[in-house]
């Protein structure tokens, strides 16, 4: 929905849109009702409905910009002349002028529940892998702010944006912090550590097995190791 309020992606018009059957049944349908007949589908009968009405709900000559449906983290991929089937957007300064500008608008989007930026990360493809273009990756991912509610608008200066709840929305979920305790004779009484981060486990248990932490790893070992370290399985 964000390329779409942005004026980055466009409805398509016409009797693709109008006379189309399943389009039809869609709008005259309500979204429970359609969402209950969904479940008795297979899950590719399903998966070939998202795909049809992803080609023909969009202007392609107009679009410069479109997400790929996803859950959590947001996909945005460009219209690329060279890449897409309708592509209209030229390679190299057209390309990297259009990435700048969403991104200039994803990063006003607030949440105005907690007065704060609604996107945590971007990040582009190129930057993380290397190279020119993906071929299959989207060009860009959006990561959401965590947050103890459910998102429905979030605000932007041109207007708001609204979503519904999908179709497995709940309305709780797991914690987003959980806990890890540890004892045994390679370990110090360190009582409560705080927060830790996930990947400053995997370097501390190889430095209680008394294996070498590789470099690469983003994480660093915790400071709870005693004297005694566990032996090396042979």
């Amino acid at each position: 929905a964000i390329p779409f309020a942005l004026g980055y992606q466009f409805a398509a018009a016409g009797p693709s849109q109008g006379l189309d059957p399943l389009g039809l049944l869609r709008r005259m349908l309500p979204q429970r009702l359609r969402t209950a007949l969904s479940s008795y589908l297979s899950s590719e009968a399903r998966e070939n409905l998202v795909s049809d009405k992803f080609r023909k709900a969009t202007d392609w000559s107009r679009t410069r910009i479109f997400s790929i449906p996803s859950y959590y983290t947001s996909q945005f991929r460009v219209n690329l002349a060279t890449r897409e089937p309708e592509g209209i957007v030229k390679p190299g300064a057209d390309y990297e002028r259009t990435l700048d500008l969403f991104e200039a608008e994803l990063r006003q989007l607030i949440d105005p529940v907690t007065k704060r930026p609604a996107i945590k990360a971007i990040r582009r493809t190129q930057d993380l892998f290397g190279g020119g273009p993906p071929e299959i990756l989207p060009d860009l991912f959006a990561e959401w702010e965590e947050a103890d509610h459910f998102v429905q608008r979030v605000q932007h200066p041109q207007g708001e944006i609204l979503q519904s709840p999908c179709e497995f929305h709940r309305g709780s979920d797991h914690s987003q912090y959980g806990f890890v305790a540890a004892a045994g004779p390679a370990i110090e009484n360190c009582g409560d550590l705080g927060e830790v981060s996930l990947l400053d486990l995997t370097p501390t248990f190889l430095q209680l097995l008394g294996r070498p932490v590789a470099g690469d790893l983003s994480g660093k070992p915790l400071g709870i190791i005693g004297q005694q370290k566990i032996p090396a399985p042979g």
